[in-house]
């Protein structure tokens, strides 16, 4: 589980080949601004403990998958992750979120992939420009840190709207 305690980070906003900028300490965002601008100039003076890559919902592929305890929970899970891929796992970056389930109910995952091509080329334009980052995340996963400490009562839906697109995120307790 992510928190955002009072540390200054830096927010990396990936789109069609642009970046928008956002720094941020805990919750609360310090300054925005578009990577074009220069990075030195944007800082101007902070440093950031972190950097994070947030990419577009609409680049990552999101999976759920169930599977028993019983067994080989390895072997079960890069099966599962091969047959869910598009492409070879070696082509793919990608993470899982595993909730265990107890001894008699099935665990349940969440995996979010990405082509590894697709990655290299965004870091290598931020590394260009100075960037190094530290954490790559999807979208829906910011959302779901930023709004996760308000859901335990109940569904919330979260709405992201821009010129472009519309995205919801539905969130109960840690889902």
């Amino acid at each position: 589980m992510k928190n955002f305690k009072q540390r200054t980070r830096l927010a990396v906003n990936w789109r069609s080949s642009n970046a928008s900028l956002l720094l941020f300490e805990g919750q609360k965002g310090l300054k925005q601004g578009h990577l074009g601008a220069g990075l030195k100039e944007f800082l101007d003076g902070f440093k950031p403990e972190s950097t994070i890559l947030v990419i577009p919902r609409s680049e990552v592929l999101l999976k759920e998958l169930m599977f028993a305890k019983a067994g080989g929970l390895k072997e079960d899970l890069e099966s599962r992750i091969a047959q869910l891929l598009p492409y070879s796992p070696k082509e793919m970056a990608y993470s899982l979120a595993v909730q265990e389930g107890n001894d008699s109910t099935l665990s349940k995952g969440l995996l979010y992939a990405i082509p590894d091509q697709k990655i290299k080329e965004m870091m290598g334009t931020l590394e260009k420009s100075g960037v190094s980052i530290d954490e790559v995340v999807s979208e829906d996963q910011a959302l779901f840190w930023l709004f996760q400490g308000r859901c335990a009562a109940g569904p919330v839906v979260v709405f992201d709207k821009t010129s472009e697109r519309t995205l919801f995120a539905v969130l109960k307790e840690n889902t």
